[in-house]
């Protein structure tokens, strides 16, 4: 039992550093990042509506505060959110609810992507952003 507690240990000493290590990066500096590139996609799984497809360049900032508080606007419409990192996902908690976002860095250009893929609700969405 006592070799099970000292393989799990440090497992979770790792996560939690990483998890550390991406939340410190996210606020670096003045915690804002610009948006460089967005594409949201949204269809009806149903295929009763039509699908709609938007993107941007440019068009946005993102900003992360150190208490896990953050703010997010793209195209003059802003939304607060709370956010975590549980291994390499970001969750963003807008109004209660959360979305999941795989989060890819580009440790050369100073950038990282997020994307989101939620199929069965029909709701896609990629955003990269920049320092």
């Amino acid at each position: 039992m006592k070799l099970i507690y000292f393989l799990f240990i440090p497992l979770f000493l790792l996560s939690c550093k990483k998890e550390g290590a991406i939340k410190n990066r996210l606020n670096s500096g003045n915690g804002k990042w610009r948006i460089s590139h967005y594409e949201r996609y949204i269809w009806d799984p149903s295929g009763i509506n039509q699908n709609q497809v938007y993107w941007c360049n440019d068009c946005g900032e993102i900003d992360f505060n150190r208490n896990e508080t953050g703010q997010r606007a793209l195209n003059y419409q802003a939304a607060q959110f709370k956010y975590s990192v549980s291994g390499e996902k970001l969750i963003l908690y807008v109004d209660n609810s959360g979305i999941g976002y795989d989060i890819t860095w580009n440790w050369e250009k100073n950038e990282f992507t997020l994307t989101s893929n939620v199929g069965q609700s029909g709701f896609s969405e990629v955003m990269t952003c920049k320092k």
